[in-house]
């Protein structure tokens, strides 16, 4: 029988041709409409069994007139529909002598009929057409004619006629599957793929199955963590069963299989079938929870109480034994804990609460209150508990969502009441962390510098190599000193520009001192913009507005080269400034300079001649540059056992994978392998967008990507070519989707034996009366095909060994349908296979997919046998032959 995808339903007509058919026919039928007032459908197929050498199926027509016209098709392994003839066709690679295929000027159409039937019929789809006029081939449709699927042309009672086949007629029909409320209450309607969860279900609920039409009984096959089977009679259809209670599902992924039978006890014919996958999650699961003691668990540990007290009780546990009981006393009753974050952060809340007073009188809330370094609120996120507890013994689950405003240094989980009691269980916050707030948090450089250098300023400080150094000729000089300012609190840098009373004291040439700082290391994952700021005070005698005969300048070096960023003459300080007081002023560091090569200069200079005589101090010199938070992208590499691209519960990861972490430049970061359990992990990353690359570990193949029921961007496979490009990283982000799933190829291996004594046995296999050993090796240049059912070409092709008449095929893609075809014909690969020829003198004896390895046959004699190909290694493929002559061969 046809098995069906989950959650789909086999219609009437197509479960009676599934269960009462060796070889098994799915019918469609459609309706062609002319221009004539005719409406023809097909309202039915009777038959649909092999009787002797043939299978015949009838079409059952309404509506039609005495110069209708039909004709068969089937659909090919691309989903086109190809018109049978009468004669020979080749489907499937198998070649079918067919009668029947088309009527002409009859309201009867007459059946079709397939001569020598075997296998490659399995699962084909077939139809009858119809159209009408004199000489109208409904294959070959006349312009002005559509088709219609017609109201009668699928869910229809089907009208059998007495066949040797026999068989039940199932008018038996699964309309749905929900979860039935043991005390009467609103169901819950179950779809495929979807999520429940343990404290939505309780002990409350079972699994109940809807029909209509005749049903004998239905069975249950539910595998995941709280597996079980179970059959029932009679209505209601249920699972655990009639009077069994309520099915409690532990979390994890489920498949509910539903067969519903034509008698009793999963007996007669199996008339419908439906599979549902859905997810039983746990609200208490809280991964990444900062919270301590979120399920209040007998114990105020980590949370502060203020108007009210805190007891704890079991009447209303969601998560773990016990909930929180906050008890008003005065004014507003809080129970609160406070967590670190940094503006920018995505907070995401979730916490069970009730109460008897839901309404405004008390504000019962639970709250997200965000607060910056000051202790003062900045924002506040809240959700107003409405649950009354009066109404039953849970409590109502409530979320918050926010992003950590500018400035926020923690964040206060808090639930509050006016009055009564608020009962509280199951808080969970978790923290993604954002783009940190920029502020001055480097070391910054007051009040370092030693006295008494003046050539060299061998101050240190914290976030540099090396030591300042310093250089001036007769015109300037540069030294550390008490600045003459009041107060005066430290050392600065002063910088003299050496004109005394507007006399040059015998110096004609220009004047200059500077100084330069130790390299600080502002290398690459800087995440706020950096800053260089400084404090200095001009000390002047008699500068004036636009005295331009001195100046100060400030350049920064990158490794390489010096660039001026900020300079000022003296009449310009003096003009914007003032003299003899303190300035503050903050000059960007260009990211061309932000590296691990850093350094900055102040210069001084002074021209030849008089010049008014002014000192410039520089202190307090601050560097801002806030390194971004690193980040990670990881996650799991699994074997995917049914190749739908979807991690499912029971598949295993997959150890030593090899995962390559790129960048934005393509440059190789790292590269790790996976570890035991699949898992593997790109840790200290700064901001970029990166690629991922999984190499094909020996063995298997890379799962189709999201190919299966799951669309869930963490449990799906991402890789394309083996790459997931344009992985955006952020600050500090944390991606744990990358995930790449491999099919692990299956090996297939054989006997072809010389089988003397053909089937008089009922086996094939190699021994018998007349071999003991055999008495001629099986011939040589033999060869085995692989071939792949829905395509019906040659995937695989290998060489039978004459000598012990073994044959094997390796990395054979899993989860797929094949036939085996041995063969003394030369074939080649992507093409149909050649005719399962043998060398002349021998012939055919049987075949058989050995488990047991020598019991019976499969009842053809045709050299082919299908091998629906698992996860597993397919072993005992097992084909026998022998000299022509002598011995019946039986098919």
């Amino acid at each position: 029988m046809k098995t069906l995808p989950f959650g789909t339903r086999m219609p009437v007509w197509q479960r009676f041709f599934s269960k009462n058919s060796k070889v098994v026919f799915l019918a469609i039928a459609f309706v062609l409409v002319s221009a004539s007032s005719f409406a023809h459908s097909v309202s039915g197929y009777t038959g649909g069994c092999i009787t002797g050498p043939q299978y015949s199926l009838d079409a059952t027509v309404v509506n039609v007139n005495s110069s209708s016209n039909y004709a068969w098709q089937y659909k090919n392994s691309s989903g086109n529909w190809v018109c049978i003839v009468n004669g020979n066709n080749t489907i499937n690679g198998f070649v079918y002598s067919v009668s029947g295929a088309t009527s002409t000027a009859t309201t009867n159409p007459a059946p079709i009929v397939f001569n020598n039937p075997n296998s490659g019929l399995h699962g084909l789809i077939i139809r009858c057409v119809i159209s009408d006029g004199s000489g109208v081939n409904p294959c070959n449709m006349p312009s002005g004619n559509t088709w219609n699927s017609g109201t009668s042309s699928v869910n229809h009672t089907i009208s059998v006629n007495n066949t040797p086949c026999g068989g039940t007629v199932c008018t038996g029909e699964i309309s749905s599957l929900y979860f039935n409320k043991l005390d009467g209450g609103t169901d819950i309607s179950i779809t495929n793929g979807g999520t429940y969860t343990t404290n939505q279900l309780g002990s409350l609920y079972n699994l109940e199955t809807s029909t209509i039409g005749t049903v004998g009984s239905i069975k249950y096959t539910i595998t995941g963590p709280t597996s079980g089977s179970n059959v029932e009679n009679a209505v209601p259809y249920n699972h655990p069963g009639t009077g069994s209670g309520a099915w409690v599902p532990a979390p994890g992924s489920y498949t509910i299989n539903v067969k519903l039978y034509s008698a009793a006890d999963a007996t007669g014919t199996l008339c419908d079938e439906a599979n549902y996958t859905i997810t039983i999650s746990n609200d208490c699961d809280c991964p990444g929870n900062v919270l301590t003691n979120g399920s209040f668990e007998n114990s105020a540990s980590g949370w502060t109480v203020s108007g009210g007290t805190l007891t704890f009780g079991q009447s209303y546990e969601m998560c773990g034994s016990y909930n929180g009981f906050l008890n008003h006393s005065s004014g507003t009753a809080k129970v609160y804990q406070d967590v670190t974050v940094s503006a920018g952060s995505v907070l995401s809340f979730k916490g069970y609460a009730g109460t008897h007073q839901p309404g405004l009188a008390c504000s019962p809330k639970l709250s997200l209150i965000f607060y910056n370094s000051a202790n003062a609120v900045i924002s506040q996120s809240d959700a107003n508990v409405t649950y009354d507890v009066g109404s039953g013994s849970t409590l109502a689950l409530y979320t918050i969502d926010a992003t950590a405003p500018a400035g926020t240094v923690k964040v206060r989980v808090q639930g509050s009441i006016t009055c009564n009691t608020l009962k509280v269980d199951g808080f969970c916050l978790t923290v993604t962390p954002g783009v940190p707030n920029c502020q001055n948090t480097n070391e910054t450089f007051p009040n370092q510098f030693n006295t008494g250098f003046s050539t060299n300023l061998n101050s240190t400080f914290t976030g540099s190599t090396g030591t300042w150094s310093a250089t001036s000729n007769a015109g300037a000089t540069i030294v550390v000193t008490t600045p003459y300012y009041s107060p005066s609190t430290s050392h600065a840098i002063k910088i003299v520009n050496w004109k005394t009373n507007g006399t040059n004291n015998g110096f004609s040439g220009t004047g200059t001192a500077t100084a330069t700082s130790p390299t600080v290391n502002l290398g690459s994952g800087v995440c706020c913009p950096a800053s260089l700021e400084m404090i200095f005070t001009l000390w002047t005698y008699t500068c004036t507005s636009g005295d331009n005969k001195a100046s100060v300048a400030l350049q920064f070096y990158n490794g390489t080269s010096w660039v001026t960023v900020w300079t000022k003459t003296s009449g310009e300080l003096f003009s914007a400034y003032g003299a003899n007081g303190k300035t503050n002023i903050t000059v960007a560091i260009p990211a061309a300079y932000q590296n691990s090569s850093f350094k900055y200069r102040f210069t001084g200079t002074s021209t030849s001649g008089n010049a008014n005589n002014f000192y410039l101090f520089i202190d307090d010199i601050k560097i801002s540059s806030t390194p971004c938070p690193l980040g990670n992208i990881g996650d799991f590499v699994w074997q995917d056992l049914n190749s739908d691209g979807d991690q499912d519960a029971n598949e295993p990861g997959i150890q030593g994978v090899v995962v390559t972490l790129r960048n934005s430049s393509n440059a190789v970061v790292a590269t790790t392998e996976t570890n035991a359990n699949g898992g593997y992990n790109f840790p200290n990353l700064n901001a970029d967008t990166y690629s991922v690359e999984f190499t094909t570990p020996a063995g298997y193949l890379p799962t189709p990507v999201a190919n299966g029921e799951t669309i869930d961007d963490a449990l799906d496979s991402d890789p394309v070519n083996g790459i997931v490009p344009g992985i955006v990283l952020p600050a500090g982000g944390s991606n744990t989707t990358i995930d790449a799933g491999f099919v692990k190829l299956i090996n297939i291996s054989g006997n072809v034996w010389h089988d003397v004594n053909a089937m008089t046995d009922n086996l094939v296999n190699n021994t018998g009366p007349l071999q003991t050993p055999p008495a001629v090796a099986i011939p040589a240049n033999l060869r085995a095909y692989l071939v792949n059912m829905s395509t019906g070409l040659v995937e695989k092709i290998t060489a039978i060994n004459p000598a012990n008449g073994q044959f094997a095929f390796t990395d054979v893609t899993p989860n797929t349908t094949y036939y085996v075809l041995i063969s003394s014909t030369f074939g080649v690969l992507n093409v149909p296979p050649p005719p399962s020829t043998l060398p002349s003198g021998w012939s055919h004896t049987g075949q058989k997919l050995g488990s047991p390895v020598l019991t019976g046959h499969d009842g053809l004699n045709d050299g082919r046998l299908i091998v629906p190909v698992v996860t597993s290694d397919v072993n005992n493929i097992n084909f026998g032959i022998k000299i022509a002559g002598g011995d019946v061969v039986i098919g």
